[in-house]
C-alpha cells in the first residue's frame, strides 16, 4: 500500500528535533510522498531545503490567508522567482473568512488570493487551496481569474456535500484531513461521500487536525485513521482507497 499525503507542514517549528524522524515513522506507515506546503515568504526557503534533501516531499510556495498582512512589497516577484526555480505546486493560499478582523483584511485576502491564481495559471502550477466560510467568493473569484489547467485541490474540506460537485466541474480534488474521524463531524462525513473517485485525495495538515483519539502533534504516519474512516464511509477496503487518492495525486502533481 502507498500513500500521498497531499497536504502538510513539515517546516513547522514544532517539529523540534526536526522532520526526519518524522519522515521515517511516515514511510514505515506506508506515506511514501508528501506535499510540504509554505505558508508565507518567510518559510519557503526552509520548505524548499526540506524538499531538497528528502526525495519524498514535494514543495509548495505560497501565501496563506493568514499571512497576507506579512508579505514583503515585493512578494509576487519572490514567489515566481522561487516556482521559476522549482518543480514547485502554489500554495497553501485561500480565503479564511472565520479569521478576518476587519473589511481592509477581507479584501487584502481576496487580492493576495487572486494574484498566486494568476501566477498558477501563467506557469501552469496546481493550486492548494484553503478555504473556510468562504465558499461563494472562491467560485467567484476562481470563475473570474480561472485555474491553471494542472487544476488543484481544496485541502482539508469544511464545505457541503452540494458544494463538492460545484468544485470538481471547475477542476479541483477534494482532499480530506483527520476532521472526517470526528464522529460528531456529519458534515465532512457526508461530503466525502460525495466526492468522485478520480477527484479524491487524503491528507494529515500535519502538526495539526489531529485524527480521533490522537493526542499531541499530528504527523503524516496519523493518515492511516483519516484512511480507515473514508475507507468505512465510502464502503471500501484501506488499500482501495490509498490506491484511489495515490493516483490522483500523481496525476495532479505530475
Amino acid at each position: 500500500m502507498q500513500i500521498f499525503d497531499v497536504h502538510t507542514h513539515m517546516q513547522d517549528k514544532r517539529y523540534i528535533k526536526g522532520y526526519d524522524s518524522v519522515l521515517k515513522r511516515a514511510v514505515k506507515n506506508s506515506v511514501v510522498k508528501m506535499m510540504c506546503c509554505g505558508l508565507h515568504e518567510y518559510d519557503w526557503d526552509q520548505v524548499l531545503d526540506i524538499t531538497n534533501e528528502a526525495p519524498e516531499i514535494y514543495p509548495a510556495f505560497g501565501i496563506h490567508p493568514w499571512f497576507v498582512e506579512d508579505r514583503s512589497s515585493n512578494w509576487l516577484d519572490i514567489l515566481e522567482e522561487k516556482l521559476l526555480a522549482t518543480t514547485a505546486s502554489v500554495g497553501e493560499i485561500g480565503i479564511d473568512k472565520v479569521v478576518l478582523n476587519s473589511k481592509k483584511e477581507e479584501n487584502t485576502q481576496e487580492m493576495v488570493f487572486t494574484e498566486q491564481l494568476k501566477l498558477a495559471k501563467k506557469l501552469n502550477r496546481p493550486v492548494n487551496i484553503h478555504c473556510r466560510n468562504a465558499w461563494g467568493k472562491l467560485i467567484e473569484i476562481i470563475d473570474n481569474t480561472g485555474l491553471p489547467d494542472r487544476g488543484g485541490l481544496v485541502h482539508s474540506y469544511s464545505g457541503s456535500h452540494e458544494m463538492v460537485k460545484v468544485l470538481e466541474k471547475r477542476g479541483l480534488m477534494i482532499s480530506f484531513s483527520g476532521s472526517v474521524t470526528k464522529i460528531n463531524n456529519k458534515k465532512a462525513r457526508k461530503a466525502v461521500l460525495s466526492v468522485s473517485d478520480k477527484m479524491l485525495l487524503i491528507e494529515t495538515d500535519s502538526p495539526d487536525i489531529n485524527p480521533e483519539g490522537i493526542t499531541g502533534l499530528n504527523e503524516p504516519k496519523y493518515i492511516l485513521k483519516n484512511l480507515e474512516t473514508i475507507a468505512e464511509l465510502r464502503g471500501k477496503s484501506m488499500e482501495e482507497i490509498a490506491s484511489i487518492t495515490f493516483e490522483n495525486s500523481l496525476r495532479l502533481f505530475d
